[in-house]
């Protein structure tokens, strides 16, 4: 099936939804359920990309980036620079959700508690260049024990750590998980300058660091 590849220059944050979301609905209609789970990657700067792409054959009891054979990419690049994580948010909508198994998520383009309702069936989630409080808010936690019940591991890639904060919003997230009886099986980090974080026997079941 081909690519559908949508590409919009200095664009007003307005119209993305009416202009996107018939070619979204129509080719999504078109391809069909994915059998095998669909992988999602979001990254925003000035401009926001947002590829789809099935993600086949992943083996999710080992925490590596996955490899997605990619068949629809959206970039859009906006004259006057928007709240880009309300538009990212615009855009996944009009994904079929329930089939994504996997998020990679490139700087800040997405935080976890905006998408934590919308993927009931994740299973790998990778950030890469993001600052650990957008990936791992502190806010909201009565919600943490309801966010991605599917959720085997996490992937942390170069991840910014706030000096003041430390790793602490990954501790509390990860501890809410244990208690909740849903500890996740594997936690890997690599690129990161900052000290071990304190991961405790029970809050993961395979933790590797790789600074």
């Amino acid at each position: 099936m081909d690519i559908l590849d949508i590409t919009l220059d200095e664009f007003a944050v307005e119209g993305i939804s009416q202009t996107v979301s018939p070619y979204l609905l129509d080719y999504l209609q078109y391809r069909g359920r994915s059998q095998s789970g669909l992988g999602l990657s979001l990254s925003s700067d000035r401009v926001i990309e947002l590829h789809v792409g099935d993600v086949g054959g992943i083996d999710f009891s080992v925490p590596t980036p996955a490899r997605m054979n990619t068949f629809m990419k959206i970039s859009v690049e906006f004259y006057l620079t928007p709240k880009l994580d309300k538009v990212a948010l615009d855009l996944i909508a009009h994904v079929p959700r329930e089939e994504i198994v996997y998020l990679l998520v490139h700087g800040t383009s997405v935080a976890i508690e905006d998408v934590s309702a919308q993927f009931p069936n994740l299973r790998g989630l990778h950030f890469e260049s993001t600052p650990l409080s957008v990936a791992l808010p502190e806010a909201n936690h009565s919600r943490d024990v309801d966010i991605f019940p599917s959720l085997r591991y996490i992937f942390l890639d170069r991840i910014v750590v706030d000096d003041s904060d430390g790793w602490e919003p990954l501790v509390t997230f990860l501890l809410r998980r244990a208690r909740s009886g849903r500890p996740l099986r594997s936690l890997v980090i690599i690129g990161s300058y900052h000290a071990w974080p304190n991961i405790t026997q029970g809050m993961v079941g395979e933790f590797r660091f790789d600074p």
